[in-house]
């Protein structure tokens, strides 16, 4: 890999028994893999098989120089490379009866699927002409007020929006509905348009998005709904009041500081020494101590203002949550499946149990053909990463709620 990235002006062939090793050529610059079946043959046949290989498809000229960095196959093998040149030549050596196989590249594709180039040569044209691939990459954009007008939705289609997210945090399923409509009806108008003045064989499309709000932990309302000032260092105490996040009220006064979070079961699942993020992460507090059921008291540990419900999250804890509410079901069948939404963002998905549980209420609803998106959003996500990857169609990460 190190040879490559100098870019030399020839083919940098990569010859081992390990199918991993050779699979991962094809992310390094002008590497062709060698598959060689037998790890233990001696180097000279080694080398005599990989230079006949060579001069006869053109890689290589017979009488001239091939440089070999050869070494172990350990996880230090850097350590032990050896480099020496050998000239390619039809004189007999002694050859390992091994039949080895050449794994050849696919050729570059176009079309639906992942474009790829490769070159052993760089030159001026190369590095200063325009780029021709067509971007594979999608753009998610959030609908809101200042976007959601059908002359805002054509501005962001101009621009580059693939998928089109909806919030449902937030707002009414009339409120979406109307959004919804407006922003097919432009991309049905857009698509026609562009068809006709590129010439297309078939008309573009956008896709749409639904996020759900998911069993988010929040923090309570605040007195005066006026927004407190922590600072670092000082002691806070937590009350965790449950579904009656949206009317107790936090406070900070000389004597103590207290706020609310709206994860009933807080001081059941928290340790001393666990901490909590709030808003994306920009505000860190440590447990120092669980006063009782309903009540711990941490230290501030970044001095930031605090406002009212903001998201919090609980790295290295299990939260003991359901990954859909009875708002996200309603959501999903109601709104999602009805509309033959393409995707659905599922909030603080934890376990492949969830992604069954979200397939489920999307299939029984008619929405099979409903792709989802599992959000992960703390560390139980990524401790069961793999069993989530096994079921569900796309994965976001949540670097802030993650630390």
């Amino acid at each position: 890999n190190t040879v490559s990235k100098f870019r030399p002006p020839c083919p940098v062939f990569v010859a081992s028994a390990d199918d991993s090793a050779l699979l991962h050529t094809n992310s390094h610059f002008g590497q062709y893999p060698y598959r060689l079946k037998d790890a233990a043959a001696p180097l000279d046949a080694v080398l005599k098989e990989i230079c006949d290989f060579m001069v006869k498809k053109g890689f290589a000229v017979k009488g001239k120089k091939v440089l070999v960095l050869s070494g172990t196959s350990g996880l230090y093998a850097d350590v032990e490379c050896k480099l020496q040149t050998v000239i390619c030549s039809s004189t007999a050596r002694r050859i390992s009866m091994v039949k080895q196989q050449f794994v050849d590249f696919a050729k570059p594709m176009v079309g639906a699927a992942v474009q790829s180039q490769r070159s052993t040569k760089i030159s001026l044209d190369i590095i200063s002409n325009a780029i021709t691939q067509a971007r594979k990459t999608k753009i998610i954009c959030t609908m809101g007020p200042k976007c959601w007008s059908e002359d805002g939705i054509a501005a962001l289609l101009q621009a580059g929006l693939g998928i089109a997210r909806f919030n449902f945090s937030h707002g009414t399923h009339e409120a979406h509905q109307e959004v919804l409509d407006r922003f097919r009806k432009t991309c049905a108008r857009k698509g026609q348009e562009l068809r006709q003045q590129m010439n297309l064989p078939c008309t573009p499309k956008w896709a749409c998005l639904l996020d759900t709000k998911g069993p988010e932990i929040r923090t309570a309302m605040l007195r005066d709904h006026a927004g407190i000032e922590l600072e670092q260092g000082q002691e806070i105490i937590i009350k965790a009041v449950g579904a009656e996040y949206t009317t107790w009220e936090g406070y900070k006064t000389d004597v103590e500081t207290k706020i609310g979070l709206s994860y009933d079961k807080l001081c059941q699942s928290v340790q001393v020494g666990n901490k909590i993020l709030i808003a994306d992460g920009t505000i860190s507090i440590q447990v120092l101590e669980i006063l009782s059921d309903k009540e711990l008291k941490g230290v501030v540990l970044n001095s930031k203002k605090l406002g009212e419900r903001k998201n919090c999250n609980l790295p290295a804890v299990k939260v003991d949550i359901p990954v859909l509410t009875e708002k996200d079901v309603d959501d999903l069948q109601n709104f999602c499946c009805k509309n033959n939404m393409d995707f659905v963002a599922a909030s603080f998905v934890q376990t492949g149990e969830d992604v069954k549980f979200i397939r489920k209420i999307l299939d029984d609803a008619g929405g099979a053909d409903v792709r989802i998106i599992s959000k992960i959003e703390n560390v139980a996500g990524l401790e069961n990463i793999d069993a989530i990857l096994k079921l569900t169609d796309g994965i976001m990460v949540a670097r802030g709620d993650l630390g």
